[in-house]
């Protein structure tokens, strides 16, 4: 709970016990409240949050406790919890967000995250997920971790084994909804793709097929989801994963045999879920020009996310391998975040290795940084240095 921002006439603005039975608060935030005091010289305010005595049971913040009218007992955290203004953050009523470094912040005790009979509160205020399980933030507000939504990558698509291959893991608990789409004909490039197919992958496992999504039995969750492909040639599936860390391939090949510029696209339909997309990797053929391998991805949620980039070729047991990939990060705008060639040469080769998933070849690359959340898109560029082509994989691992 929060409580916050309210005015009382003689008595604490946030909470007041004029009763003196025990009024008992746990995982709360009484903060920033004001008590008018009418005296005979003129009316003022005090900075009271509360009036009588209040108990703390565990996992509270009071900004002003025991001054004036407020008297708080038991464990309790005296200090400012750092709140954003009263406004629209989501959800059906207005809220304060958590601002950075905020002491609520994952403060919060996961066995008072309940409700009054005792079963999770899986959401905060917004309908957003709440950590089961785990720790909770004191108050209405939940801080969303930063999650990679929206992810595409485009490479020229061959045949067979050279087809555009798009991977990603389902982490957390929750069954996490998605569609998927392969794209060509709409793009404006003139070695497209003029009619590509698109099969769902759980490991080795076929979940789905689809050549063109206006066909698809699914065609109207297609269109409700707001990400029907603007060509009907195009492919789209939309569905609900299991999570757990399972393993997912969406790959795309064009219609008898057919090759040119493709792009995979996945989008995240539900982020109010514990389920997160991670670990996103697409391989397939670079070659030249715009011909090239890019994956992008676009960070949504409160917080910022950091993650390492891999252009890997060397290390891949695959014919006709690129045998040395440079990689370059830019932002929406085209401009170059960080690049890097061979990543033992990289200025932070020792968080790469931290990292636990450093490339196992000198020739790779690797890039860590951290990507902006509130829809920032990023793209990861992989070329063949001295203009080389081969087989490559870019990846994209989530760190925090």
């Amino acid at each position: 709970r929060a409580n916050s921002d309210n005015s009382g006439v003689g008595f604490g603005g946030g909470v007041t016990n004029v009763s003196g039975s025990t009024v008992n608060f746990q995982n709360s935030i009484i903060a920033g409240n004001t008590n008018v005091v009418v005296t005979s010289g003129g009316n003022f305010l005090n900075f009271d949050d509360c009036s009588g005595t209040i108990s703390s049971l565990t996992n509270n913040i009071v900004q002003n406790a025991n001054s004036g009218n407020c008297t708080v007992t038991g464990p309790v955290t005296i200090a400012d919890p750092n709140l954003g203004p009263l406004q629209d953050n989501g959800g059906l009523t207005f809220t304060h967000a958590l601002l950075n470094g905020s002491p609520a912040t994952d403060a919060g005790n996961s066995s008072g995250c309940t409700d009054d009979v005792g079963a999770f509160i899986t959401t905060d205020q917004r309908g957003l997920h709440r950590p089961e399980g785990g720790r909770c933030d004191e108050g209405a507000f939940e801080v969303q971790l930063g999650a990679l939504v929206n992810v595409s990558s485009r490479l020229p698509v061959g045949t067979g084994d050279n087809g555009l291959f798009g991977g990603f893991i389902v982490t957390g608990t929750q069954p996490k909804r998605v569609v998927i789409l392969a794209v060509g004909p709409s793009l404006p490039l003139a070695n497209k793709l003029v009619n590509p197919t698109l099969d769902l992958y759980q490991g080795s496992t076929p979940l789905e097929s689809n050549d063109n999504w206006i066909d698809s039995a699914n065609k109207q969750a297609i269109i409700d989801s707001g990400f029907a492909p603007s060509n009907n040639l195009e492919s789209a599936i939309i569905r609900t994963l299991p999570a757990n860390n399972s393993q997912y391939s969406a790959i795309v090949h064009g219609v008898n045999n057919g090759t040119g510029i493709g792009v995979v696209q996945i989008y995240d339909l539900d982020r109010s879920v514990d389920s997160k997309l991670a670990n996103i990797s697409t391989r397939g053929v670079v070659q030249t020009g715009d011909d090239v391998l890019i994956g992008a991805t676009i960070v949504l949620g409160e917080t910022s996310r950091k993650v390492i980039v891999r252009a890997i070729g060397p290390s891949l047991n695959v014919p006709g391998k690129l045998a040395d990939p440079t990689l370059q990060l830019v932002n929406e705008q085209g401009t170059p975040v960080d690049e890097n060639d061979n990543w033992i040469q990289s200025p932070n080769k020792q968080a790469i290795m931290d990292s636990g998933v450093a490339p196992t070849d000198n020739n790779e690359s690797a890039i860590i940084a951290t990507l902006s959340s509130g829809g920032a898109q990023y793209s990861a560029v992989v070329r063949g240095v001295g203009g080389t082509t081969g087989v490559a994989v870019v990846d994209v691992f989530v760190l925090n």
